[in-house]
């Protein structure tokens, strides 16, 4: 009777875990989906601005810290979830 109470509450636990997990993933994935939805925006911004104004200056500078931010953001994501799967 006692094992079968503790397997029981072992289970509980492992899908107590699954949720967290997946809620985890999700959660990381709109952070990179946000990340990626700003960035194109603020290149199209910047695109007009290059148009409007002449000068590239801010458009290079769009192009190169957004993917570089995402390229940041993206690895620690990763790197927690690699961690939070060896817990």
């Amino acid at each position: 009777m006692l094992h079968s109470d503790v397997h029981e509450l072992s289970q509980e636990l492992d899908q107590q875990l699954q949720t967290t997990r997946q809620q985890r993933l999700r959660r990381h994935e709109r952070i990179r989906l946000l990340i990626l939805g700003l960035g194109l925006l603020m290149i199209i911004l910047c695109t007009v601005f290059f148009v409007c104004a002449g000068t590239i200056i801010p458009l290079f500078a769009t192009i190169v810290v957004v993917p570089l931010f995402y390229w940041c953001v993206d690895g620690y994501l990763k790197q927690s979830e690699t961690s939070s799967r060896l817990t």
